[in-house]
């Protein structure tokens, strides 16, 4: 009985990811005759994947090798679809809706070991996919689903396995290296873990049967282990420096480099401009998260958003108080600090404060974003002694959807449509 009704979620999670996309690709072809890609960038990684299958390794143009892909291992992946398929177009699309139905199982499995049930579990992977930012992304071309699955597993994996005497504990850190391969800004994904371990330094304290089903213990990491993550973590990154060494002579892609030219921390540093890089780090919470509230958040869920910086002060004031007592607690202060730090961060380091065009760039918030209001409201709920949160996650569901229809229907919502959210 729990086998079938989990496929049964399964099965609607997958539903609401092909449904919108199928929608998109038919007013893709309505509109311009045939499928396509909305930006120029789909069509760089598909120059690149062909002619990685020519055997010419990374170029754009033949035989002139260049650092010029942001996200060597989705060109990888497309190259080996262009090899089965020789469709340049067809694949990628295939591609992404696969990949954004892996993120719905990833949340589905995430909200489950926090202890959500199936229904409210369901829920909240479907408000995930079915975000707006998302379901551009799998039909888009590029690499936004294949680095959103990553990190949300890589997220998943250091909750989970972290205190496993398998291999399976340093899986967090894997994943957030080939994140990284697919996205340069996750890097950083390694140090939000140690925060949640600096987060998370008190042990779990039970109290009554009530919470007996959810309360796990939360993970702590010794500083021998801790450099064992580490030294995962960096011998899986390095042939990503390495590639980018051997095509470039620079760490990272051009690409992404070329972006925060003349402005970022490093340039910074370097022209001694110490003022500038205080001020940049004083401003860096209010200015830099208020553009990811304009470009990122509200634009996904406007409730959810505002649901998230209440549930952050509430959940702050309490740990400051009582501590992190069960997982569901601790993965909260985790997403509250995915959700409050990475912009002042990439603002600090890249001295781009708007998000803009950029915020595909950003849209691993996306999952954090629900999965932080999801979590808060099970974790409220059951602390008033209700049955489960199936109410709240419905309305907020209910909104989603509202949400996702005008973004289709109406270009100006929001003063961004579904066509141009990147």
């Amino acid at each position: 009985m729990v086998r079938s009704s989990r496929v049964l979620c399964q099965g609607a999670i997958a539903l609401a990811v092909i449904l919108p996309a199928a929608y998109y690709i038919l007013k893709e072809i309505q509109i311009a005759g045939t499928m396509g890609f909305p930006l120029d960038d789909s069509w760089i990684h598909l120059v690149f994947a062909r002619n990685i299958t020519m055997g010419d390794f990374f170029s754009y143009n033949p035989h002139q090798h260049a650092a010029g892909s942001t996200s060597p291992l989705w060109t990888v992946i497309l190259a080996a679809g262009y090899l089965v398929t020789h469709s340049a177009v067809l694949m990628p699309k295939i591609f992404g809706i696969l990949l954004n139905i892996g993120i719905g199982f990833v949340v589905f499995q995430f909200a489950l070991y926090e202890g959500m049930k199936e229904f409210s579990a369901c829920m909240t992977a479907i408000l995930v996919v079915t975000a707006t930012r998302l379901v551009w992304a799998s039909v888009s071309g590029m690499e936004v689903s294949l680095y959103v699955l990553l990190a949300t597993s890589s997220l998943y994996c250091w909750l989970r396995y972290n205190k496993s005497e398998s291999w399976k504990k340093y899986l967090g850190v894997i994943l957030a290296a080939a994140a990284a391969t697919a996205r340069p800004e996750l890097i950083l994904l390694p140090f939000f873990f140690l925060l949640h371990q600096i987060f998370s330094y008190k042990k779990p304290r039970t109290k009554g049967a009530k919470n007996s089903a959810i309360i796990k213990t939360i993970p702590s990491l010794n500083f021998n282990e801790l450099m064992k993550q580490g030294i995962v973590f960096l011998g899986c990154i390095t042939p990503f420096f390495l590639l980018n060494l051997s095509l470039s002579g620079h760490l990272y892609p051009l690409t992404y480099t070329a972006k925060t030219a003349g402005v970022g921390i490093g340039t910074l540093i370097d022209k001694g401009a110490t003022d500038a890089i205080i001020t940049r780090i004083y401003s860096s919470l209010w200015v830099a998260n208020t553009n990811a509230f304009k470009w990122v958040w509200a634009q996904d869920n406007f409730t959810f958003a505002i649901t998230c910086i209440i549930l952050f002060v509430v959940y702050i004031v309490s740990w400051a108080r009582k501590g992190i007592r069960t997982t569901i607690e601790s993965a909260i202060i985790l997403f509250g600090i995915v959700l409050f730090l990475y912009a002042p961060i990439r603002y600090i380091i890249t001295g781009l404060p708007n998000f803009g065009q950029f915020g595909r760039y950003a849209a691993f918030l996306t999952p954090a974003l629900v999965l932080f209001g999801a979590f808060g409201i099970y974790s409220l709920s059951h602390s008033m002694e209700l049955k489960d949160a199936r109410i709240g996650i419905i309305s907020f569901a209910v909104v989603q959807i509202v949400c996702l229809m005008f973004f289709i229907m109406r270009r100006d919502f929001l003063g961004r449509g579904i066509s141009c959210l990147r």
